[in-house]
């Protein structure tokens, strides 16, 4: 009886930390290499345990995710050896793995936010952690970078995957609008990227999840752009940022493929030739990391007619010559020209009505959000565009959008 009575009694004083913990900030959380870390994991368990609904469960494991990139940023900032950092990195797959299980059925709009803000903010976490001299140097950092990024993949089209692409735009949207820094829409894109090429390189894509990162890419490119024209950020700037470099480029051809004056063009791509150069100095450009780059723009290319893709395959054709002449810089641009130039023609031939109203009324709703005195041939330039969705060429609605908001990115600077 009074054995019992004392195993009954720890799982109530363990029940109470639970709740205890539940409440406490991510600081809290032991990482991997701690020797309580296992306690801390059976609480985990039992957090689980007693949370019943199916929302609550999402937003609890919403959390644990949060708390393991919590984990992964303690073991690298002291250090840890590369096997506790391997524990550290597993244990975020695992889960991220049920958050996915979790989340794959809810439409609560806290839990979809919840997953979209981990979308962002740990493809911006994991972007930069490749910057670090003592991480990312190493072909394990890289290599560990490589495997959140496949859980973060993972987790996009379990929960944004056919039947809910539609909403992913306006959830990114509501991110980005929440970060003040000027160069906030880089940093977004820069994770948007990693997880487009994720998506891609996973060969699981969702053709409407895919199409959705390119809507909300595009809104924060263009917007970008103008801020660029406006004199309000620097296109050096943004290129020094700190994150991946490689797939910054990426970032820089979308940009330089929807620019539409000749000198951006020209400041773009010479913005590319570093970060190319950047990418291999770092390790993040070699020769096997080319080849896997040239193979992506031909996957890319793959469901393109012969006209549609030419420019990609004349790209992807140079990529690899100067990847046999050991120009890694320059097969990896023109790698990445390959691959951007394929998913832009794709994207663009496959434009629907729906997806060009959607874009829109995020046109309206960026005027009306305009300071002061807005101007009137704005709003009857969107009235028209409006107009020109049902009857016009979706390419030629896509083209007149793209403008706009190129217009709109200069008001707002």
């Amino acid at each position: 009886m009074m054995k019992k009575q004392i195993i009954s009694g720890f799982f109530v004083a363990l029940a109470a930390s639970v709740m205890l913990i539940s409440g406490t900030a991510e600081a809290a959380t032991l990482p991997p290499g701690n020797p309580f870390y296992f306690m801390q994991d059976g609480m985990r368990s039992l957090r689980r345990t007693f949370t019943f609904t199916p929302v609550s469960r999402a937003l609890l494991e919403v959390r644990l995710v949060h708390e393991r990139m919590a984990d992964i940023k303690k073991v690298v900032d002291a250090e840890k050896g590369e096997s506790v950092v391997g524990d550290a990195f597993a244990a975020y797959g695992e889960e991220a793995q049920a958050l996915r299980t979790a989340a794959g059925a809810i439409d609560d709009d806290r839990v979809l936010m919840g997953v979209g803000a981990i979308l962002i903010d740990h493809g911006r976490f994991f972007n930069e952690l490749l910057e670090s001299d003592a991480f990312g140097a190493e072909a394990s950092g890289r290599d560990a970078v490589a495997f959140a990024r496949e859980s973060l993949a993972g987790l996009a089209l379990g929960v944004f995957g056919d039947s809910r692409a539609s909403g992913f735009v306006s959830r990114i949207a509501s991110l980005s609008s929440r970060d003040g820094n000027p160069y906030a829409e880089i940093r977004i894109a820069d994770a948007l990227s990693s997880l487009e090429l994720g998506i891609a390189d996973a060969g699981k894509g969702s053709d409407p999840l895919e199409r959705a990162i390119k809507i909300a890419k595009d809104d924060l490119l263009i917007g970008f752009i103008g801020a660029v024209k406006a004199g309000s950020v620097s296109l050096d700037k943004a290129a020094d940022l700190p994150g991946d470099k490689a797939v910054r480029l990426y970032v820089f051809e979308e940009m330089r493929v929807r620019a539409h004056d000749a000198d951006m063009k020209s400041r773009l791509a010479q913005a590319e030739q570093r970060l190319a150069s950047d990418s291999v100095r770092s390790r993040l450009a070699t020769a096997a990391s080319v080849q896997e780059a040239i193979l992506r723009a031909r996957g890319a290319q793959a469901g393109l007619s012969a006209r549609s893709g030419e420019e990609a395959a004349y790209f992807a054709e140079q990529a690899g010559m100067l990847l046999m002449n050991n120009a890694y810089d320059l097969a990896f641009q023109n790698a990445v020209m390959a691959y951007v130039s394929a998913s832009e023609a794709s994207f663009v031939a496959g434009i629907t009505e729906s997806e060009l109203r959607a874009a829109i009324v995020s046109l309206k709703r960026e005027y009306d959000a305009l300071p002061g005195t807005k101007p009137s041939f704005v709003e009857k330039r969107i009235g028209a565009i409006a107009d020109m969705a049902g009857s016009a060429a979706p390419q030629t609605t896509l083209a007149a959008i793209r403008e706009m908001r190129l217009i709109l990115g200069l008001l707002h600077k």
